[in-house]
C-alpha cells in the first residue's frame, strides 16, 4: 500500500485480512491518518511501515512482481519483491479547464455555496468541489442539488 492518509491506512488494514504481510510505503516520517487509524496500523502484526520512501518503479511481466523503492534519507534505492501494489495517495481536482472562469481554492477545488460557483449560473458538484468528502453518494447528492438549483435558475430568467 502506498500512502499515508486515512484511505491508505484503512485499505492496509483491510488487505491484512488476506495477505501474509502488508507494507505501507510512505514518503514522510509519520502518517497523516487520524489517530484511530494510526493505532490500528501500528498495532497490527501483519502491517509494516516503510518510512521516508518513494516508489520509483513498479515491475513485472504478467503481474506485479517487484517495486523499486528510494529512501529519501539515505538516498539509496532498493528492490522489493511484492505480489501487488495499491496506491492511495490522494487525487487532484480536474478543474483546470475552469480556472480562469471560476474561483478556486489553493488546492484547485472550486469554491461554491450551495453548488453555486463564483460565476452566476455556473454550478458545481462532487469531488471537484470538496476534497474532504470524496464519496460517490456525496457527489450524487450534490448532483441532485445542482439539477434543482439549475432548474430554479433557468425558471427565474
Amino acid at each position: 500500500m502506498i500512502g499515508g492518509g486515512n484511505t491508505a491506512a484503512m485499505e492496509a488494514v483491510f488487505l491484512a485480512n488476506f495477505a501474509e504481510q502488508v507494507f505501507l510505503v510512505h514518503r514522510g516520517s509519520e502518517l497523516r491518518a487520524d489517530k484511530v487509524m494510526q493505532e490500528k496500523i501500528f498495532s497490527h502484526a501483519k502491517i509494516k511501515c516503510i518510512w521516508n520512501t518513494d516508489v520509483v518503479k513498479i515491475l513485472g511481466e504478467q503481474s506485479v512482481q517487484k517495486i523499486i523503492l528510494h529512501n529519501k534519507l539515505n538516498k539509496s534505492d532498493s528492490e522489493f519483491l511484492v505480489d501487488g501494489v495499491f496506491i492511495a495517495i490522494g487525487t487532484l481536482p480536474s478543474s483546470h479547464f475552469v480556472e480562469e472562469l471560476l474561483e478556486l481554492d489553493a488546492d484547485g477545488y472550486i469554491k461554491c455555496m450551495n453548488t453555486q460557483t463564483s460565476c452566476k449560473g455556473v454550478f458545481a458538484a462532487g469531488d471537484v468541489v470538496c476534497d474532504s468528502m470524496k464519496q460517490a453518494i456525496y457527489a450524487a447528492g450534490q448532483g441532485a442539488l445542482v439539477s434543482q438549483y439549475v432548474e430554479e435558475y433557468i425558471g427565474a430568467r
